[in-house]
């Protein structure tokens, strides 16, 4: 069933970047990649501690300065999105990326599907910067295209279809995505369900 749930595809709006990466540079792009993954999950676990102790303090205020502590939790809420968006500020080491921009895609654990105007041989190695919405949350990963053709639903555009397969991501982050996958198809389900008020 876990390995059905990897290929579970949405259409989604994310945030993406990606640079084309000399095949000989893959083993290095790995290391540099789980590099600055470790030294996020390392501010994370920091974070979450804080929100431990922070949330054992706050049930005993709970009863006597609820309003002091609804306040706190804000600041905490506010805290937590902060540091989401300061790990969202990827590649900013002068390596040249596409633009940061909100795409329109098809997206599963196994890997994700574009348009571009901009044509990428089948078989070239991508470095992938990804932020799911509405966590905030940064996604980096290398991929390999595997097919890449002219888009023929709007000619005039110019644009190419890329499928994308994910050759290395961590296993936190693809299930991140299985999650981000699962609870949009549910969250678009249950819109669909919703009648539709009557003028």
């Amino acid at each position: 069933m876990e390995e059905k749930r990897k290929f579970f595809r949405i259409s989604d709006s994310i945030f993406l970047s990606y640079q084309l990466i000399d095949k000989k540079d893959f083993d290095d792009g790995v290391l540099r990649l789980r590099s600055s993954i470790d030294q996020q999950q390392k501010l994370s676990d920091s974070l979450q501690n804080v929100s431990e102790l922070l949330s054992e303090l706050l049930g005993n205020l709970e009863k006597t300065q609820p309003e002091v502590v609804r306040a706190i939790k804000l600041l905490d809420h506010k805290t937590t999105t902060i540091s989401k968006a300061v790990g969202a500020q990827i590649n900013d080491d002068g390596r040249n990326t596409t633009t940061r921009s909100t795409y329109e895609l098809n997206l599963s654990g196994g890997g994700l599907s574009f348009k571009s105007a901009e044509r990428i041989n089948i078989g070239d190695l991508l470095e992938l910067n990804l932020i799911l919405f509405p966590e905030i949350q940064p996604i980096r990963s290398f991929g390999e295209v595997v097919h890449c053709h002219k888009d023929k639903s709007q000619p005039a555009l110019n644009q190419y279809n890329i499928g994308i397969e994910f050759t290395y991501i961590t296993e936190h982050d693809r299930g991140l995505i299985v999650s981000h996958v699962l609870n949009t198809q549910s969250s678009q389900l249950r819109m669909s369900k919703t009648p539709t008020p009557l003028e």
